[in-house]
């Protein structure tokens, strides 16, 4: 099967290998005739990071098998063409889960997500892709498998070599299985949103919170200039037994009248809202979506205040407890200028800014404001293990490196 590429100029042919022996010969023979290629799940994520162009296309979907699963010691194996809401409601079935929720989960694979390397903003005890990756089954440039890490925590030894293929989208070759360590699931899981018209009250319920994430998985502040209820919403999700989820959801509901704030909604566990999770995703051609980066629980004040005064049309989850704001913008006749200050603003209090999403012409014109974003000494090491790695560059070229 054959499809234009992103700028129509030339085909790429699709590879969908369903077993482990034919995906390293498609690698291996494309490496050897000299093929640029990118390794896709559920394709959600090609309009993400930096274009690409006449490409060979090789999709896991078909690699999508349990390789290994004992509820009792709480790990799981995978093929990384597993659909990410499959492999949640595996776990479920024995009363598990990740510790984080993945964005896309209907669409997404795990091995796409493992190679995006964002967990989202719903993370129980902070847990992050990267700290439940247990160890990881790849193909180097000559076909061959590579193991790093293991299938049981307690057999995990030496360097953490896996950790080399989470969020470098693939740059360092396609990745066949995955083990994961799980975790139990919450006995009792509760939301309570509640709404603000100040920045600094929402802050300080914020702050006050951020040290349970044992049983706060999620804190994150949304607002927008879209007619709604409160200017901020505080959206906490509450976890553990009844009797702590009653606790903090009460003591919650207290401060709220010392910090100005309306308890807006309380949703029990069969219908809390999914809406945060897939937040930044299944964007149209007029959104970009932007996120910042900072050192965990910063207030990224400097930001709320731009976004409070500037006449954008906006979307904004700020996640205090990771150090992250994800950003969506409407694209306007301006929008340049307007990334100008949010990229100074950033600049001025070391803040980090990834271009994550745009269509593809905004991106081009986008992409040298963003070109420099990442720290030198990581950038000249990870260019010296992708010559080690893909000493011809045709894994995922471009897209970072």
């Amino acid at each position: 099967m054959k499809l234009k590429t992103t700028n129509d100029q030339s085909l790429i042919n699709n590879h969908y290998p369903n077993s482990k022996n034919e995906l390293s010969k498609i690698v291996n023979d494309l490496y050897k005739n000299k093929q640029k290629m990118i390794i896709l799940g559920g394709a959600t994520k090609t309009e993400y990071g930096n274009p690409y162009s006449s490409v060979q296309n090789v999709f896991t979907s078909e690699l999508n098998k349990v390789i290994d699963y004992n509820p009792s010691d709480l790990t799981v194996t995978v093929e990384s063409g597993i659909k990410v809401e499959s492999l949640m409601n595996l776990l479920s079935e024995n009363n598990q889960y990740l510790g984080y929720i993945l964005p896309n989960k209907k669409l997404s694979s795990i091995g796409g997500s493992t190679a995006y390397g964002y967990s989202g903003n719903y993370r129980f005890n902070d847990i992050h892709i990267r700290d439940s990756i247990i160890g990881i089954e790849a193909i180097n440039y000559k076909g061959d498998f590579i193991k790093s890490g293991g299938q049981v925590v307690k057999n995990v030894s030496g360097y953490d070599l896996h950790k080399l293929y989470i969020g470098t989208q693939g740059m360092f070759g396609p990745i066949y299985s995955i083990s994961f360590k799980v975790y139990p699931k919450p006995n009792y899981e509760t939301q309570v949103i509640v709404g603000f018209e100040n920045y600094e009250d929402v802050i300080n319920i914020t702050k006050k919170y951020l040290p349970l994430n044992w049983n706060i998985p999620r804190l994150a502040i949304y607002s927008s200039n879209k007619p709604k209820r409160k200017l901020y919403e505080l959206f906490c999700n509450i976890s553990g037994t009844k009797n702590v989820v009653d606790y903090i959801q009460k003591s919650i509901t207290e401060d709220i009248k010392l910090n100005n704030g309306s308890l807006v909604e309380v949703n029990n566990d069969i219908n809390i809202p999914v809406n945060l999770d897939d937040f930044g995703y299944n964007l149209n051609e007029d959104q970009l979506s932007i996120r910042i980066l900072s050192s965990k629980n910063s207030d990224f004040q400097h930001i709320v205040n731009y976004f409070e005064n500037c006449k954008l049309n906006f979307q904004l989850l700020i996640n205090p407890s990771i150090g992250s704001i994800s950003l969506l913008i409407e694209n306007n006749d301006n929008i340049l200028s307007y990334i100008d200050e949010i990229s100074e603003i950033s600049r001025l209090n070391n803040y980090k800014i990834i271009l994550d999403y745009s269509n593809i012409s905004l991106r081009n014109r986008l992409r040298n404001k963003f070109k420099n974003n990442y720290n030198q000494s990581i950038l000249n090491l990870t260019t010296l293990l992708k010559k080690n790695y893909d000493p011809q560059n045709l894994f995922s070229p471009g897209k970072i490196l």
